[in-house]
């Protein structure tokens, strides 16, 4: 398998995600002395509320903390991809770790909320079925990311397969069907005869993500949270796929 050249993880795109997850814990920290500090200690969905930001707000510290101290971001090696010999790469996989808890944790607290809210009745009864459906939503979408419907944007090459790990799941196609492979923006971009087929099944629509360039016919992804290039990757999957001599093949 060819070599593939790999990018230090600094610059603009590192600090800038960095300052993101600050300014959203200052954020955190605000409404966390607004639960405690302005509102009453009897206003229970409130204080529900208030330690599960206490709980996200720490995180996103951690995660800040974790983006400063990276730098090197996952580049392409060998893994056991479903028991079978693979070679590719993954995204940063704590931001993945950290989305996962974050809607687990959301899920829970507005559960809660929801639960305390109908005990009240009254005027609480509607508000927290809505609240109740949200937090449904989002325990749902940590369930199908910890089962594996939703996973880490990743693209593998078995000997036999073009593999790609999306939020929409597991999405496959037999290595001779790529016809052309370039890079867009932050995004490889693989086209494909036929159509990629999905093992296991993908998420429910209501927890589908519509994502940039989606197309059954093409093989998109994203760079972003890798240590190379969307050129570097681009590269390498051509060469890997012999791409180049096919072409002049078919010519």
């Amino acid at each position: 398998m060819s070599d593939i050249g790999e990018v230090r993880f600094g610059g603009r795109a590192k600090w800038g995600a960095v300052a993101t997850n600050l300014i959203i814990a200052a954020l955190g920290t605000f409404l966390v002395v607004v639960a405690f500090v302005a509102v009453p200690a009897d206003v229970h969905a409130l204080r529900a509320l208030g330690w599960y930001t206490v709980a996200a707000t720490v995180l996103t510290v951690a995660l800040a903390v974790a983006l400063a101290a990276t730098g090197r971001l996952p580049t392409v090696d060998r893994v056991d991809l479903d028991g079978e010999d693979a070679r590719g790469v993954e995204s940063w996989p704590w931001q993945w770790r950290y989305d996962l808890v974050i809607d687990l944790g959301l899920g829970a607290a507005l559960l809660t909320v929801a639960s305390i809210g109908l005990v009240e009745g009254g005027s609480w009864l509607v508000p927290s079925v809505a609240v109740g459906l949200v937090g449904i939503w989002f325990l749902v979408r940590a369930i199908l990311s910890a089962s594996g419907r939703r996973r880490n944007e990743a693209l593998w090459l078995t000997s036999s397969e073009l593999v790609h790990d999306t939020v929409n799941g597991r999405e496959r196609c037999g290595r001779a069907s790529v016809t052309r492979v370039a890079a867009i923006d932050q995004y490889v971009v693989a086209d494909i005869e036929g159509r990629t087929r999905h093992q296991p099944a993908p998420p429910p629509r209501p927890w589908r993500r519509r994502r940039r360039l989606d197309n059954p016919r093409t093989v998109v992804f994203d760079t972003t949270l890798t240590g190379h290039t969307p050129q570097q990757m681009a590269d390498w999957l051509r060469t890997e796929l012999e791409l180049t001599d096919r072409q002049r093949l078919r010519r």
